[in-house]
């Protein structure tokens, strides 16, 4: 019989586990860029930004980001944070974690769906 033993390192995480990437200064003109879990990617124009409504009903958040040609939902743990910075325009770039590396107790985003 075979060991099928796995051995796993949960502290490192991978590259993208960046939840967030911010504009240093501010500029007349913004994108912010999302990368979905397959590495896929939407970018929208801060120019077209209509609303970022946040449900904390579940264990879930669910950030709903508006703009006038897409409606970008964001699941993860902790996002309040991210609201606030949407409504001031300030993420330049938003990435989704493996839900398996998720800590409910720290800001971690585990779904982009565009």
């Amino acid at each position: 019989m075979s060991d099928l033993s796995f051995k796993t390192n949960f502290a490192a995480l991978p590259e993208t586990a960046t939840v967030q990437e911010n504009y240093a200064t501010a500029a007349n003109v913004r994108t912010v860029t999302f990368v979905l879990s397959d590495g896929n990617r939407i970018g929208c124009s801060y120019l077209y930004f209509v609303s970022a409504k946040l449900d904390i009903a579940g264990p879930v958040n669910i950030l709903t980001v508006r703009f006038t040609s897409d409606i970008i939902t964001i699941k993860g743990y902790c996002l309040q944070d991210l609201q606030e910075q949407f409504l001031q325009q300030i993420p330049k770039k938003v990435v989704a974690t493996d839900e398996r590396y998720a800590l409910q107790d720290e800001p971690c985003i585990v779904s982009i769906v565009g």
